[in-house]
């Protein structure tokens, strides 16, 4: 008697794995972040010319930077570790969405 296997493994929303998991918290910390300096300009928050003008943009700024780089990074393991799902999936590209026009902003503003 002959038994098939399945094993084509349907796409789940929610992480399997720690680091699927943290990647996730961690595109959820920096959307949250950009909103939140999104809304503080809308209220009229003083936008800095240079790094050191305003501390809190610099310090909020760094934060979004880390949290969308290693959003990226830990998303990208557990993708290469076969965490399917479509959560991780979307946290590696907001992660590397956001290191990417962050750079670029970067890069505009120092030359």
């Amino acid at each position: 008697m002959k038994t098939t296997s399945n094993t084509r493994r349907e796409w789940a929303w929610l992480p399997d794995s720690r680091p699927g998991t943290v990647a996730v918290g961690l595109a959820a910390l920096v959307l949250c972040g950009t909103i939140l300096l999104a809304v503080g300009f809308a209220l009229g928050m003083e936008p800095a010319e240079t790094f050191t003008d305003n501390w809190l943009l610099t310090v909020a700024g760094a934060v979004i930077l880390a949290g969308g780089l290693a959003a990226a990074v830990v998303g990208a393991v557990a993708l290469v570790r076969r965490d399917r799902s479509w959560a991780v999936v979307v946290a590696t590209t907001v992660g590397v969405l956001v290191t990417a026009l962050l750079l670029q902003q970067l890069a505009e503003g120092l030359g």
